[in-house]
């Protein structure tokens, strides 16, 4: 029932792992990895693909989290099913019956007379290998190279040239002169010898046939007056001004090198990973120990001596097997790898420290 609900679950999670590892190999293969024209591109374009990248990244990264969860759940399953054989093991062992018992494993065979025998538990053995897998596969992503910028001055045109005309006015000067103010003329006038009345009728001597109407015609020169005047001394004209253009001075920042996009090569990833595979199974054999029954007062006391010159035994030599020489003769029996006991000393113990029966 165990091994069962372990390969089930192995099975799920490799399912998984499977699933995971086909939705980053359709996220690699979206348009996105397209390459675009690095002078056609526009920026809103390259801020997608660097959203882009960065799920593909954030899905990598998520995908490896999952593999290594993956190898500690089957890690810790391996160990799992490592514990459960050993305890079937060990409780097909003391069952009361079986095909041990049947066989007549309950004793230990070939047994001597004056000797004590031990059913030990051979534990399974493994073999740890290391093996490197795939973590993340090659892939790529976009980088987005930043446009260049440079400061320039250069003169901007404000107002364009012109020309102004400029009217300059008349000069005028105050001339005086004479001019004519009535022509020459001749006039009649009555003669000195007229006679004439207070009113103005001519009279006529008596006896004379002679009115008395003398007339004359008189010249008369012309007339002449000054006058000032205002006279034109120089007449109105114009004048053209040209007008120079008007610039500025100013710093502009320009683009140098406009923006792009560059793929960059990401190559696989890979991971030693330790696999435990069993070699051998557990199963319980008859060995040959020492306990109180076999073991004389001198022989306790030569082992707790070899104990205590190998580092383990830190008790009184006393020659008697109690708490303190078991615990140093396990100890040791594990750092060398040989069988241990709750109650009794393997032999190899003995045999491994040198001594003898």
């Amino acid at each position: 029932m165990m091994k069962s609900v372990t390969t089930s679950l192995l099975l799920a999670l490799a399912g998984s792992v499977v699933v995971g590892c086909a939705g980053l190999k359709a996220s690699e293969n979206t348009p996105s990895s397209v390459a675009i024209s690095d002078q056609s591109v526009a920026m809103s374009g390259d801020t997608a693909k660097m959203q882009e990248a960065a799920k593909i990244e954030m899905e990598a990264q998520r995908l490896a989290q999952e593999q290594a969860r993956l190898r500690a759940e089957t890690q810790r399953l391996s160990e799992e099913r490592a514990a459960f054989e050993h305890q079937r093991t060990v409780a097909a062992a003391m069952a009361p019956s079986g095909s041990m018992a049947a066989s007549g494993d309950l004793f230990p065979p070939n047994p001597k007379a004056g000797e004590c025998y031990a059913r030990v538990l051979i534990p399974a053995t493994f073999q740890t290998t290391q093996e490197t897998m795939l973590k993340r596969e090659a892939s790529e992503r976009i980088q987005v190279i930043p446009a260049e910028y440079e400061t320039i001055t250069e003169k901007l045109l404000v107002k364009q040239a012109s020309t102004r005309v400029e009217v300059v006015p008349a000069v005028y000067e105050t001339v005086t002169e004479r001019v004519l103010d009535q022509p020459a003329h001749t006039v009649w006038k009555r003669g000195p010898a007229s006679l004439h009345s207070g009113s103005g009728k001519i009279l006529q001597v008596a006896g004379s046939q002679d009115t008395g109407e003398l007339m004359c015609l008189v010249e008369v020169p012309a007339t002449y007056k000054t006058v000032t005047r205002k006279v034109v001394a120089k007449p109105a004209t114009t004048r053209t001004f040209e007008i120079p253009a008007v610039y500025k001075t100013v710093k502009q920042r320009i683009v140098k090198k406009p923006a792009s996009t560059h793929k960059v090569q990401i190559p696989a990833e890979y991971a030693n990973v330790t696999k435990t595979a069993k070699v051998s199974e557990g199963r319980l054999e008859w060995r040959s120990v020492l306990c109180q029954v076999n073991m004389t007062k001198p022989n306790v006391t030569k082992l707790q001596n070899a104990l205590q010159r190998a580092g383990y035994y830190k008790g009184p030599i006393d020659g008697i097997i109690g708490p303190q020489t078991l615990g140093a003769s396990n100890a040791y029996a594990k750092h060398k790898g040989l069988p241990t006991g709750s109650n009794y000393i393997a032999t190899t113990v003995a045999s491994s420290l040198g001594l003898t029966k």
